[in-house]
Protein backbone atom coordinates (compact mmCIF):
# COMPACT_ATOMS: atom_id res chain seq x y z
CA UNK A 1 0.00 0.00 0.00
CA UNK A 2 2.65 2.60 0.92
CA UNK A 3 5.58 3.09 -1.44
CA UNK A 4 8.88 4.45 -0.11
CA UNK A 5 11.50 5.56 -2.63
CA UNK A 6 14.86 3.85 -2.34
CA UNK A 7 17.42 5.54 -0.12
CA UNK A 8 20.40 7.16 -1.80
CA UNK A 9 23.71 5.54 -1.14
CA UNK A 10 26.09 7.49 1.12
CA UNK A 11 28.78 9.42 -0.75
CA UNK A 12 32.11 7.73 -1.32
CA UNK A 13 34.57 8.19 1.51
CA UNK A 14 38.19 7.18 1.32
CA UNK A 15 39.25 4.70 3.95
CA UNK A 16 40.46 6.18 7.23
CA UNK A 17 38.75 9.60 6.94
CA UNK A 18 36.01 10.96 9.10
CA UNK A 19 32.76 11.90 7.43
CA UNK A 20 32.01 15.63 7.22
CA UNK A 21 29.54 16.89 9.80
CA UNK A 22 26.07 17.54 8.42
CA UNK A 23 25.40 21.09 7.22
CA UNK A 24 23.60 23.11 9.89
CA UNK A 25 22.29 26.43 8.45
CA UNK A 26 21.61 27.90 11.89
CA UNK A 27 25.22 27.45 12.90
CA UNK A 28 26.57 28.56 9.53
CA UNK A 29 24.55 31.78 9.28
CA UNK A 30 25.03 32.64 12.97
CA UNK A 31 28.61 33.64 12.12
CA UNK A 32 27.67 36.42 9.65
CA UNK A 33 27.91 40.04 10.91
CA UNK A 34 24.23 40.67 10.17
CA UNK A 35 23.15 37.66 12.22
CA UNK A 36 25.43 38.72 15.06
CA UNK A 37 23.94 42.24 15.04
CA UNK A 38 20.41 40.86 15.02
CA UNK A 39 21.26 38.52 17.89
CA UNK A 40 22.76 41.45 19.84
CA UNK A 41 19.65 43.54 19.18
CA UNK A 42 17.32 40.74 20.32
CA UNK A 43 19.36 40.20 23.48
CA UNK A 44 19.19 43.89 24.43
CA UNK A 45 15.52 44.31 23.52
CA UNK A 46 14.62 41.61 26.02
CA UNK A 47 16.01 43.51 29.00
CA UNK A 48 13.66 44.17 31.87
CA UNK A 49 11.42 47.22 31.50
CA UNK A 50 11.20 49.67 34.37
CA UNK A 51 8.20 52.05 34.22
CA UNK A 52 8.78 55.73 35.00
CA UNK A 53 8.89 56.58 38.67
CA UNK A 54 5.83 58.08 40.30
CA UNK A 55 8.10 60.77 41.74
CA UNK A 56 9.65 61.87 38.45
CA UNK A 57 9.00 65.38 37.22
CA UNK A 58 6.43 65.62 34.44
CA UNK A 59 7.74 66.45 30.96
CA UNK A 60 6.35 69.97 30.94
CA UNK A 61 8.19 70.79 34.16
CA UNK A 62 11.57 69.86 32.71
CA UNK A 63 11.11 71.59 29.34
CA UNK A 64 12.13 74.98 30.73
CA UNK A 65 14.98 73.84 32.97
CA UNK A 66 18.28 75.43 32.13
CA UNK A 67 16.90 78.19 29.93
CA UNK A 68 18.23 81.69 30.48
CA UNK A 69 15.39 84.00 31.53
CA UNK A 70 17.42 87.14 32.25
CA UNK A 71 16.30 88.70 28.95
CA UNK A 72 12.64 88.16 29.76
CA UNK A 73 13.05 89.75 33.19
CA UNK A 74 14.68 92.82 31.66
CA UNK A 75 11.90 93.11 29.08
CA UNK A 76 9.26 92.79 31.80
CA UNK A 77 10.77 95.67 33.80
CA UNK A 78 11.34 97.84 30.70
CA UNK A 79 7.75 97.40 29.47
CA UNK A 80 6.46 98.03 33.01
CA UNK A 81 8.37 101.34 33.12
CA UNK A 82 7.10 102.34 29.67
CA UNK A 83 3.53 101.50 30.65
CA UNK A 84 3.68 104.13 33.41
CA UNK A 85 3.66 106.97 30.86
CA UNK A 86 2.90 105.59 27.39
CA UNK A 87 0.05 103.29 26.32
CA UNK A 88 -0.44 101.21 29.47
CA UNK A 89 -3.06 99.16 27.60
CA UNK A 90 -0.31 97.89 25.27
CA UNK A 91 2.87 97.87 27.35
CA UNK A 92 1.27 96.66 30.62
CA UNK A 93 0.14 93.29 29.18
CA UNK A 94 3.50 92.91 27.42
CA UNK A 95 5.27 93.40 30.75
CA UNK A 96 2.97 90.84 32.40
CA UNK A 97 3.56 88.37 29.55
CA UNK A 98 7.35 88.56 29.86
CA UNK A 99 7.17 88.37 33.65
CA UNK A 100 5.06 85.19 33.40
CA UNK A 101 7.54 83.78 30.89
CA UNK A 102 10.33 84.40 33.41
CA UNK A 103 8.30 82.74 36.19
CA UNK A 104 7.76 79.67 33.99
CA UNK A 105 11.48 79.56 33.22
CA UNK A 106 12.21 79.37 36.94
CA UNK A 107 13.60 82.86 37.45
CA UNK A 108 13.32 83.73 41.16
CA UNK A 109 12.56 87.39 40.34
CA UNK A 110 9.71 86.58 37.98
CA UNK A 111 6.94 86.99 40.55
CA UNK A 112 8.30 90.37 41.61
CA UNK A 113 8.46 91.49 37.98
CA UNK A 114 4.85 90.37 37.48
CA UNK A 115 3.69 92.39 40.50
CA UNK A 116 5.65 95.46 39.33
CA UNK A 117 4.13 95.09 35.83
CA UNK A 118 0.56 94.96 37.17
CA UNK A 119 1.08 97.91 39.52
CA UNK A 120 2.83 99.97 36.82
CA UNK A 121 0.00 99.27 34.37
CA UNK A 122 -2.64 100.32 36.92
CA UNK A 123 -0.70 103.50 37.79
CA UNK A 124 -0.35 104.21 34.05
CA UNK A 125 -4.13 103.90 33.65
CA UNK A 126 -4.64 106.19 36.63
CA UNK A 127 -2.22 108.80 35.29
CA UNK A 128 -3.87 108.61 31.87
CA UNK A 129 -7.31 109.18 33.36
CA UNK A 130 -6.10 112.02 35.61
CA UNK A 131 -4.20 113.81 32.83
CA UNK A 132 -7.01 113.24 30.33
CA UNK A 133 -9.59 114.72 32.70
CA UNK A 134 -7.50 117.83 33.28
CA UNK A 135 -7.27 118.69 29.58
Amino acid sequence: PFYAPPQAAPPFQPAGTNPAPPFDPAQHFAQTPLAQAQHHQIQHSQQQYFPPSAYALPAYATDTQGKDSSGTIVLAYVFAAISLLFLPILFGPLAIYFANKAVNAGNPHGKTARTVAIVAMLIGFGLGIALGASL
